[in-house]
């Protein structure tokens, strides 16, 4: 697997904070590494633009926060932006995102069919008055004329009978 330039990623270590150095890199090498499958020359120039990019850009000095400071940044603007971050990434892996999509909507909807079965079934008072009372008659055939049937519901002409 080809590396990228270890110059320009000396630069980039010096140039960045302790704290944008793993997120900067990462995304930069995991960029690198897929554009390299195709062109590892065009893979290298990419990288060397990126860089002189960020160095050039982001003074030495200057200290980047990662996390939201508590001076003012409205949870709604978190979400907001957890929420764009998390669509990037899912676009950048479309199979996975379905497969997640997928995994979600089978486990909610087999959730809820079961949930209403359990509901109906056993949760849910039967709709009759006094549904503690409610029989199933069954009659017993001759087993000379029915061999193997040990017994049947009853017929609504046995039952007046």
């Amino acid at each position: 697997m080809m590396a990228p330039p270890a110059l320009a990623v000396w630069l980039l270590k010096r140039r960045l904070s302790g704290d944008w150095q793993e997120f900067v890199l990462g995304d930069l090498e995991e960029e690198f590494h897929s554009r390299a499958a195709e062109s590892p020359s065009a893979a290298r120039r990419w990288f060397w633009r990126q860089a002189i990019h960020c160095a050039a850009r982001l003074p030495a000095h200057q200290a980047v926060r990662l996390a939201p400071a508590a001076s003012g940044d409205s949870h709604v603007s978190m979400i907001l932006s957890d929420l764009r971050y998390a669509f990037r990434t899912l676009s950048r892996a479309p199979a996975f995102a379905l497969a997640v999509v997928l995994v979600l909507a089978l486990g909610i909807g087999v959730n809820t069919a079961i949930f209403s079965i359990v509901n109906t079934v056993l949760l849910r008072p039967l709709p009759y008055e006094q549904s503690d009372r409610l029989v199933r008659l069954f009659h017993v055939p001759p087993q000379s004329t029915f061999p193997g049937i040990r017994r049947f519901s009853v017929a609504p002409a046995n039952f007046y009978d």
